[in-house]
Parts: C-alpha cells; structure tokens; sequence
C-alpha cells in the first residue's frame, strides 16, 4: 500500500509519470519524443523503477481525480441553472478523468507515443504497444483498456445502456452534443436529462443526487432518463475507493473548499454529493 497524503497539486496531465519516463529515455525536449519511441518500446522496469513510477502515478492519480471532481462539479452546478447541452459534455470528461485515476491507482499506466502504450508498473515489465482501432485515440483507448483490465470487476460494467457499455453511451452523448447536433437545446433539453431538468424545477434535485449516490445495484446507472447524471456520480464514488484503497487519505483543505464552492451553486449543503470531499 502506498502512503501518501491526497494533495491534488496543480500538475500537468500526467506530468510526473510522463516527465520520469522522457527523463529516464534521455528525452530532454518534447519536441523530440517521436524520435524516442524505439527507446520506448524497449523500457523495462527495474526494481528500482518500479517504487518510484508508483509513487509518480499516484500523484497523477490525484490530479486526474481533482480534474474529474470539477468536471462533474461544475456540470451539476450548470444544470441547476438551466444549462443543459455543455453540462453534458463536462460529465463525460469527468468519468474520462475518473477512468484515467483508476487506471492509475491499480498500477496502469497511458504513454502516448504517435501509438499508445500500456504499461503496467511491475519489474521486468514493457509498454504493450495497443495499435488496434479500439485504441484509435485517447478517449477510445482509456475506456477500452479500462475495460480489457477491470471487465466486470467494475459493477458499472455488469450492464449496458441500449446495447452499448456505460462508458461507451457516455461518449457517445459528448460525441451527440458536439458534432451532431447542429447547436445547443438549452434551455430545452435532450430527453436523456429530462428527469434531472424536471427535479431541478421541481427542487428536489439534490434529492436526486442522492438517491443516485445510494443505488448500490445500481438500477439508475443503466437507465436511459437518468444515466447521464447517475453514472458519473456513481464513477466518482468508485474512483475516490480506488484512491483510497491505493493509501491516500487525506485531501487539500484548500481543493476541498474549491470543489464546494462549485457546488454550492447548485447543490444543497448536506447532499451526499460532497461526501466525494470527505473522508
């Protein structure tokens, strides 16, 4: 079990792991990082490595957790005020950033060199190179690599949405939201927030949250008039065990006050939502 406190320091995408890799390749200028991808393919973790590399990931895990925890923040506070195209887009980056941390956390980590690579931090170990059209981009590639990893060792994975994976029918909606649609409905909205527009109308959103937040099955989670709000917060929850489970404890007084602050715009004091932000 790593020890380490949950700082959420304000790094660079996945700037410690990366930057220890080009480092230890002799890449000084990232200019030059496609002229190191033999060198890459050929990295073996040793013994020595392998402490450090887990170190540097988990601090990665923490900033690809904050940047999801505001992502999904932020597209709660927006819904409450009407706003109901780009929200949309800002819960699926959540759940992208949450996927990433996991991955993080159980020892996996992205390398994007023209190809991505896969590389799980255990001595004697090498970027798997993962050239296949699943793999064809960043967000293709962290979800199915999510996928080939954990299966349906994530509950979220032990059903679908109209055919499709979770995760999938959550990119597919970004994907609706900014190519297909010709411009955003708001204030209308698409029928897949209905539920969450008339709550928030009603006032019982936050109510919602919660009720999404206590779905242990989770029924919500696979439902078309509510999974684009409830599988996102229930990923949060998943990822925030992930870290803790991986030895961080404790979270920045100042992040954690940040986080509520978003919240407060739209989410009532004492929802379960800002248990995210508490240990």
């Amino acid at each position: 079990m790593l020890s380490c406190k949950f700082c959420w320091q304000t790094t660079d995408f996945m700037f410690s792991f990366r930057h220890y890799i080009e480092s230890s390749l002799g890449c000084n200028n990232l200019d030059n990082w496609h002229s190191y991808r033999d060198a890459l393919e050929g990295y073996c973790i040793s013994n020595a490595d392998e402490g450090v590399l887990i170190k540097k990931l988990a601090l990665d895990s923490e900033d690809l957790f904050y940047k999801g925890v505001i992502s999904l923040s932020e597209a709660l506070a927006e819904l409450s005020k009407g706003q109901t195209s780009w929200p949309v887009v800002k819960l699926y980056y959540s759940v992208f950033y949450f996927l990433r941390a996991s991955l993080a956390c159980k020892g996996f980590a992205l390398v994007r060199n023209r190809s991505q690579y896969l590389l799980e931090i255990k001595t004697g170990e090498k970027p798997n190179k993962k050239s296949s059209k699943k793999y064809r981009n960043d967000h293709a590639s962290v979800i199915n690599i999510y996928k080939d990893i954990v299966g349906e060792n994530d509950i979220l994975q032990t059903n679908t949405i109209a055919g499709q994976s979770v995760y999938d029918w959550l990119m597919r909606l970004r994907h609706q939201i900014n190519y297909n649609q010709r411009g955003f409905l708001d204030p209308d909205c698409n029928d897949f927030l209905r539920e969450a527009v008339n709550s928030i109308a009603n006032d019982t959103f936050s109510n919602l949250l919660d009720s999404y937040i206590s779905d242990d099955l989770p029924l919500f989670c696979f439902d078309l008039d509510h999974a684009c709000v409830a599988a996102p917060l229930k990923r949060a929850f998943l990822t925030k065990d992930d870290l803790i489970q991986s030895g961080i404890k404790e979270f920045s007084a100042e992040k954690t006050q940040t986080i509520k602050n978003i919240l407060l715009n739209g989410v009532l004091e004492g929802s379960l939502v800002y248990d995210l932000i508490e240990i």
